[in-house]
């Protein structure tokens, strides 16, 4: 070990208090006459320490010094020495610290904190420490070397740190505190290794200020699992992928995990395509979908630099953290406030990060994602309330001259690739993407009670007046139109037919009633076919079909005319 110095001082130093510390850039080590001041002392090899005048003087001990107004730890006991020197080069060694002298005064502060740890005057040539606190613990993690006698209990440790094992390796603030009336005298007591090997506790995670410059310079993303309800495609996971730059987030729903590396080559394809550009950085969790061989081989095509967070310290990847949460909070709200089903959560996820990317965030002083990723605002007038009742349009292919127009739906969010809203139809299973809605935007689909909207949408979808039931049992309204022959076929009058719609018989009109929903499994069949059979309607069905067979639908307008004609002169 390298000898240790002591700078020249002058005369007048040697009426100075041993309470008193100088601050000396001359000095390699903290050197202390007072023994009563250091708190822990432990014994250390022979060590010359050599004055300005080439003297020596003999080294007695090494510890730390705590008092009201100072903290020093690795402070030399020198008796034959008259006055404190606190080394500004060990300062510096012991952790991020900047020294600063003045002409009247001095200073320290803490680089990492911002904090003044300690200050002092200028008297009589010497800068006087009035408080210096440096963290003994700090100094301890830059030591090179370790003293491991201090880490257990030994017959040279001081009372202070047999107190501390006999409490149960209490906290030294409380221990302070029991001792604060006794004359028991404190100590460092932070390298105790029971405490750290029971206590040690996470580290705090200094907030990052970092903003990526353009878009795509870094992703983040990470794997939502597992969702306790698979969506109606079977989908228990979503992946998210968050712009660093814009905070635009995309989000793909899939079934297994190992869906992802097919997921990230759609989504590498459409940032290459649609924005022309390569992503420059990906950041992501240590799960196992992002370490496979074939997704590294990715990187390194595209030149893309990877990082991960360490083991168990999801808190590193917190910006894909932050929008998980915003995320599943959003899509709560969403499926509770409107008493959707748990099975189309996907649905709500989807709709969730849309309207997320529309919302102004502070992160873009103000500007959406969407429109700090595109260059303009997006259109909030399209937006509708998510899982209300809405009535869409139907296809042609499903109408036919006597059914509904629309079909009564769930509001379930956009389309994707489509300018039209995703309605879901409970009762058929259908989903429809259409530009032709009807919201009811205060009433929630699933609010209403099941035998009132499914009342409504049987009315709305199966507009068939005839019962399936076989027998003499028919509806009034087709007794009041159809008469029956003794062979059982039936002829429609047309004096009958009238009477329901004439205002003459009000008697008739009051005896029309609504069927009952009838949900038929029976699989339809033209009656234009030969081999259509009419055994499987009721008769009164049957006669309707067989009255409207034999009606003639004239094609062009000379034909009505002819038909007019022929009616008139019969007449």
């Amino acid at each position: 070990m390298s000898a240790s110095s002591i700078g020249q001082l002058p005369h007048s130093s040697s009426g100075m208090s041993h309470s008193e510390w100088v601050l000396n850039s001359g000095a390699s080590h903290h050197i202390s006459p007072d023994s009563s001041s250091f708190t822990s002392v432990s014994p250390l090899s022979s060590i010359p320490v050599m004055t300005a005048d080439g003297t020596h003087m003999p080294l007695a001990d090494v510890g730390s010094v705590v008092t009201p107004h100072l903290s020093l730890p690795n402070v030399y006991l020198i008796p034959q020495l008259k006055l404190n020197l606190a080394s500004v080069g060990q300062i510096y060694d012991s952790s991020d610290y900047l020294v600063m002298f003045s002409g009247s005064s001095c200073c320290v502060q803490d680089l990492q904190s911002q904090k003044l740890i300690g200050t002092g005057r200028r008297e009589n040539g010497l800068y006087i420490l009035d408080e210096l606190k440096v963290s003994v613990a700090a100094a301890a993690a830059a030591a090179t070397t370790v003293d491991l006698s201090s880490f257990r209990l030994s017959l040279s440790s001081s009372s202070f740190y047999l107190w501390h094992s006999r409490l149960g390796h209490v906290s030294s603030s409380r221990l302070r505190f029991l001792a604060s009336t006794g004359d028991l005298k404190t100590c460092d007591i932070s390298d105790c290794s029971g405490c750290k090997l029971a206590k040690f506790s996470a580290l705090p995670f200094n907030r990052s200020i970092s903003v990526s410059s353009s878009p795509f310079d870094l992703i983040h993303s990470d794997v939502w699992r597992p969702s306790p309800v698979a969506t109606k495609g079977g989908s228990r996971y979503y992946v998210s992928f968050i712009d660093d730059h814009t905070r635009y987030c995309w989000v793909y729903l899939m079934k297994h995990c190992s869906e992802f590396l097919e997921i990230y080559a759609a989504f590498r394809a459409l940032i290459k395509t649609q924005h022309s550009a390569v992503i420059k950085c990906f950041r992501y969790d240590l799960d196992g979908e992002y370490t496979s061989n074939k997704f590294c081989q990715m990187f390194a095509l595209d030149r893309t630099i990877h990082q991960t967070s360490c083991t168990d310290t999801p808190k590193q990847n917190g910006v894909a953290e932050r929008k998980h949460r915003h995320i599943v909070k959003t899509t709560r709200s969403l499926l509770l406030s409107t008493f959707v089903p748990g099975e189309f959560w996907g649905e709500v996820v989807l709709t969730t990060v849309s309207l997320i990317n529309t919302i102004s965030s502070s992160h873009s002083l103000g500007l959406s994602p969407f429109e700090k990723l595109y260059g303009y605002a997006p259109d909030y007038f399209s937006f509708r309330v998510f899982g209300c009742t809405c009535f869409v349009l139907r296809p042609h292919v499903e109408c036919s001259k006597l059914s509904s127009r629309s079909a009564i739906c769930v509001f379930l969010g956009y389309g994707e690739g489509k300018k039209g809203y995703r309605c879901f139809d409970p009762i058929t299973q259908k989903l429809y993407v259409s530009h032709h809605v009807v919201f009811l935007e205060h009433i929630p689909f699933f609010s209403i009670p099941s035998t009132t909207h499914s009342l409504i949408k049987s009315d709305l979808i199966h507009i068939d007046p005839f019962f399936e039931d076989s027998g003499n049992d028919t509806s009034p309204y087709i007794r009041s139109i159809c008469t029956y022959n003794s062979a059982g076929t039936g002829t429609l009058l047309s004096s009958t037919l009238e009477a329901p719609f004439s205002s003459t018989a009000p008697q008739a009109s009051s005896e029309i009633v609504d069927p009952p929903p009838r949900h038929s499994i029976r699989i339809r069949k033209s009656t234009k076919l030969p081999d259509f059979a009419y055994s499987c309607y009721s008769s009164s069905f049957t006669s309707f079909l067989t009255s409207i067979h034999c009606l003639f639908e004239p094609s062009s307008y000379k034909e009505v005319i002819f038909l007019s004609t022929l009616a008139a002169s019969y007449g």
